[in-house]
């Protein structure tokens, strides 16, 4: 699946000097990995699983009444 433009959950994983304390910040680390690990789960689907998706949603049962 492919995004326009960067996905990045903190500013500083694109853009170090946004903040001064990036290089010794507590957290950055764990950004880090959630964006690879947000990444890895985008990568993996592609446009025909989401029409597949979409697909198999519109054939569920409707129980209006």
């Amino acid at each position: 699946l492919t995004l326009e433009g960067p996905m990045v959950p903190a500013e500083c994983l694109e853009h170090p000097e946004f903040c001064p304390r990036c290089t010794d910040c507590a957290t950055r680390q764990i950004w880090h990995e959630l964006q690879d690990s947000i990444m890895r789960v985008l990568e993996s689907y592609t446009l025909h699983d989401l029409v597949n998706r979409s697909a198999q949603s519109k054939k569920a049962a409707n129980y209006n009444i």
